[in-house]
């Protein structure tokens, strides 16, 4: 066998594994995905997501953890937890404009200290070295 045809033989057999398991409209604990939506996790909601989002950045995954979060309810975004990882998937995607708007948005009361190195952080990438020394010093 050659080594095209192998090739050949081994996409088709990963193409065959990917479409297995569950159809798109199901969960195994459930059986349907609407109870999968961040709006029925309950009081730990913002923390269930942050944790979901955290996971999918160690994997190099931030920009699908960033377009899953535009589905989040406006109001989880007051946790700080949550707030977190979404900075760390706009620094994984390089997404300044982002991070700068979320920045400036809700409180940072307790982790300003942490607000104004990402805020420095984007100055400095952005070459913005004023912002980046005032938010620095």
């Amino acid at each position: 066998m050659t080594s095209g045809s192998s090739a050949s033989r081994n996409s088709a057999t990963f193409a065959a594994a990917s479409v297995r398991g569950p159809p798109v409209n199901e969960t195994p604990a459930t059986g349907t995905s609407e109870n999968c939506h961040p709006a029925r996790w309950g009081e730990h909601a913002a923390e269930s997501a942050a944790r979901l989002i955290n996971w999918m950045n160690g994997r190099g995954l931030a920009l699908l953890a960033l377009n899953w979060s535009r589905e989040l309810p406006p109001e989880m975004l007051g946790s700080l937890t949550l707030r977190f990882a979404l900075a760390d998937s706009y620094v994984q995607a390089r997404d300044w404009p982002a991070l700068t708007a979320m920045l400036k948005r809700g409180s940072w009361q307790g982790v300003e200290s942490f607000k104004r190195a990402l805020q420095a952080k984007v100055a400095r990438v952005t070459g913005d070295y004023d912002t980046w020394e005032k938010e620095w010093a």
